[in-house]
């Protein structure tokens, strides 16, 4: 896969997001988190000078905050008083922590992890979301991959059979039982395996699993490469133009200047987005460590600048309950703003 990266190969962060893909982190500074070299943007340019809110934000470099960084570049942010430094955290699993702990003012994780620290006591606000599932016959950022000549033929085939995932216990997890239930299969049987990203094609090929719930950019990359086909796409099947990853506070920030600049930013960096194709692909390989080869071809989800969607939470929060995460429907009510 190397001939596909622009420095070093994919590191840290793929046991973060469940539905956004996960690629290297850049080099470490002091905050603890690791903050993109070449991404100042042009905050410091608008409004007066000193006046913008500093705010560390703790995400992975991921295809899915590219709005994020066009919003910076736009000037998006310093025109709502923030001036916003991303912080690229080792993965997902630090990101909930370090913005309880304050090292992070704002955070980006995926809906399934919130609700399972809220269901802990802890309380968090979302702001705004990110990418959309696909819908209808659209290709998805997350398919379900199999050996170009496996002789799996639908996501019911699924029962009984060694599926990769990047995280037990989480997103994926449940989106894939509900796929193969609802295609009239046996979610229970199914045997799922922990490994990065960046490691399931190679266990897909040594036959060490029969399928891998794979995302965007490594899926693009895999299919370049050949061999392999698209069994199924488990998010579009059971949450459909929903919203997987939000950008998020703790509770008690919920109603600060801060949350309230973001959240206005954050739409209008995600409705940018979602008329600018091109900068948004141009921009990915600034923070990732993806080409433009690569860029140019990977399937971007829909960004919308109304993405604090109720239905989202609602969809996840009834799969946790369905499929084992949780004993009771989480209250993801109180998540929202």
């Amino acid at each position: 896969m190397d001939v596909w990266l622009n420095r070093r190969g994919f590191l840290v962060g793929a046991v973060g997001l469940g539905g956004a893909v996960l690629l290297g982190a850049c080099g470490d500074d002091d905050s603890g988190g690791t903050s993109p070299d070449d991404q100042s943007g042009d905050s410091t340019d608008h409004g007066a000078s000193g006046e913008l809110t500093h705010a560390n934000l703790g995400l992975l470099p991921i295809t899915d905050v590219a709005p994020l960084f066009l919003g910076r570049d736009q000037g998006i942010f310093a025109d709502h008083g923030l001036e916003i430094e991303p912080k690229f955290a080792e993965g997902g699993a630090v990101i909930l922590p370090s913005v309880l702990s304050g090292e992070f003012d704002i955070g980006f994780s995926n809906i399934v992890s919130l609700l399972l620290l809220q269901s802990q006591g802890q309380e968090f606000t979302i702001l705004a979301g990110g990418g959309l599932t696909a819908t209808g016959d659209d290709p998805d950022y997350s398919q379900m991959i199999v050996l170009e000549d496996s002789p799996l033929e639908t996501l019911a085939d699924l029962s009984g059979k060694k599926v990769a995932i990047n995280t037990l216990n989480n997103a994926l997890q449940i989106v894939v039982k509900a796929a193969v239930d609802k295609a009239g299969g046996d979610p229970d049987s199914i045997d799922f395996r922990e490994f990065p990203f960046p490691e399931m094609a190679a266990v897909l090929q040594a036959g060490e699993v029969d399928a891998i719930q794979h995302n965007e950019p490594f899926q693009t990359i895999l299919q370049k490469e050949g061999g392999v086909r698209t069994l199924g796409q488990p998010f579009v099947d059971v949450a459909p133009g929903e919203v997987l990853a939000f950008y998020f506070v703790k509770g008690s920030d919920a109603d600060s200047d801060l949350a309230t600049g973001f959240r206005d930013g954050m739409a209008e960096a995600n409705a940018f987005a979602a008329g600018h194709e091109a900068e948004a692909r141009a921009i990915i390989p600034e923070y990732t460590e993806i080409t433009p080869e690569i860029a140019a071809d990977v399937i971007l989800p829909p960004w919308a600048e109304d993405s604090v969607k109720r239905s989202s939470l609602e969809v996840y929060a009834e799969l946790m309950t369905q499929y084992g995460l949780a004993e009771e429907t989480p209250d993801f009510e109180a998540l929202l703003p």
